[in-house]
């Protein structure tokens, strides 16, 4: 499997799999929640990247550290947008949601890009 899509499959797991009904309601209106949301994110970046990207703990360490300080900047700006929306336009909503969604990814990728010379390369993990 490419690690673009490696790189998706553990922002999916962080982002959406390890939150709670609960927390992904209220990280929209408490920035105690969104603070909760964006640790649980980054720690499983963290542990997930070593073992799926075969990257080494300290590149997984500033890959987490990155992409957690930009997740939280693109989720505190977006967050009331997200609110706005939700309630009363469904389709600027979803527009929102892809948007954000893309501006992780897009960090995701650049990051590692940056942070792990040839990551992308097929001799890298040989």
């Amino acid at each position: 499997m490419s690690r673009i899509l490696l790189i998706i499959l553990i922002h999916t797991i962080g982002d959406f799999l390890f939150q709670g009904d609960k927390l992904r309601q209220n990280k929209a209106l408490k920035l105690s929640s969104l603070g909760m949301h964006i640790l649980i994110y980054s720690i499983i970046l963290f542990a997930f990247s070593p073992f799926i990207l075969g990257i080494t703990i300290k590149q997984a360490f500033m890959f987490a550290l990155l992409n957690g300080v930009f997740h939280l900047i693109v989720d505190f700006f977006f967050r009331k947008l997200k609110k706005g929306y939700r309630d009363f336009d469904i389709k600027k909503y979803r527009i929102v949601v892809v948007v954000d969604q893309a501006l992780h990814i897009i960090a995701l990728l650049i990051s590692f890009y940056y942070l792990i010379p040839n990551g992308f390369s097929a001799e890298y993990f040989n």
